[in-house]
């Protein structure tokens, strides 16, 4: 099933990759420069941006003037646990990216986003980074996921990222200089989804056994874990066995329940991430804009909203789409400035 497209002309290439174009004229600014000989010659010439997710790869094609958006999409894959299945969606999106009806484009630079580029798992993404991308020239840049959301907003700064997992990184001139937390749902990632989760089943729990207060979360989290309360089981040793059932990364699924509880246990949930994400954010904190990314800080979500309240007189900035990150500095290798309020509105859904 092909995605919708707010740019019309989508084309199925591949495994369910579409290409979506958009043509735009903004105003001359950084990066753009009119209407002369040259800029028409190099108008010809682009950049590729790329964020490889789990759940979805978004590749993104734009112009040296940008002036003009070309996206290919494909469902994600996990490059360590399914390598060839993700260099194929990834050599997919970029394939759709690059669909154009007269020549060939003409790539000058390459920026993919990744987890794990930063660590052991760098080799595998530059070989499915190497297959995708090697024929086309240009230079070739790998960068993590958290690196490519922070620069969809800023290049010096703070993140603040709450998703499935929670991190804060402190960045300087597009570099990471510190970072605190990421540390996986044993360790740390407070105030993530999955750890709200973990919480929201600890609650039921506790409410189930008597020993907590009685919750409105028990019956849309049992619910959720295919879990059916009767007469004739006891719903406690139901919920060990399903939560046992499910990798941990999925109790992340429960969070917006807990966010969209009106209920005093949820409220004590949501507020304690929020105060676990601000002390993590403090770690590395140093003056200047806040990123604020992933899904639940990045959409309106009463956690993004008490992180918003807990950062008074801050420059908040929440990125929906971390591709334009990768995008950015695939530009600004090439020389050119990006801007980020254009590439982002061509992006939004």
């Amino acid at each position: 099933m092909r995605a919708a497209s707010r740019w019309g002309g989508d084309k199925l290439v591949g495994d369910n990759a579409t290409v979506t174009s958009s043509t735009t004229t903004p105003a001359e600014g950084p990066g753009r420069t009119g209407a002369s000989e040259q800029s028409r010659q190099d108008r010809t010439d682009a950049v590729l941006g790329i964020d490889l997710g789990g759940s979805s790869i978004t590749a993104v094609r734009v112009d040296h003037d940008q002036r003009q958006v070309w996206v290919g999409r494909t469902p994600g894959a996990n490059p360590f646990s399914s390598p060839g299945l993700a260099a194929e969606r990834l050599a997919a999106a970029v394939a759709a990216a690059l669909q154009s009806e007269g020549e060939p484009p003409s790539v000058s630079h390459v920026c993919l986003g990744a987890s794990g580029a930063g660590g052991a798992g760098r080799a595998v993404l530059e070989e499915a980074m190497q297959q995708a991308c090697g024929d086309l020239g240009a230079e070739l840049e790998l960068r993590t996921d958290l690196d490519i959301a922070f620069l969809s907003g800023a290049e010096t700064g703070s993140l603040l990222l709450s998703g499935t997992g929670a991190v804060a990184a402190r960045y300087q001139d597009t570099a990471m200089t510190a970072r605190c937390d990421g540390m996986g749902w044993m360790l740390g990632d407070e105030g993530s989804g999955l750890w709200i989760g973990w919480q929201a089943v600890r609650a039921v729990a506790a409410a189930l056994d008597g020993r907590g207060p009685s919750t409105a979360l028990t019956e849309p989290v049992l619910a959720a874990l295919d879990v059916e309360p009767t007469t004739t089981v006891d719903l406690r040793q139901e919920l060990i066995a399903a939560v046992a059932a499910v990798r941990p990364a999925d109790l992340a699924r429960l969070a917006p329940i807990v966010l969209n509880a009106a209920d005093a246990v949820a409220e004590q949930i949501v507020d304690s991430a929020t105060q676990r994400l601000l002390a993590t954010l403090a770690v590395v904190d140093a003056g200047g804009p806040i990123v604020l990314a992933g899904g639940l800080l990045a959409n309106d979500t009463s956690l993004a909203r008490g992180v918003r309240a807990g950062l008074p007189g801050r420059d908040l900035r929440a990125v929906s789409a971390p591709v334009v990150g990768a995008v950015s500095l695939a530009l600004a290798a090439a020389g050119v400035t990006p801007d980020r309020t254009w590439l982002e509105a061509q992006l939004a859904a």
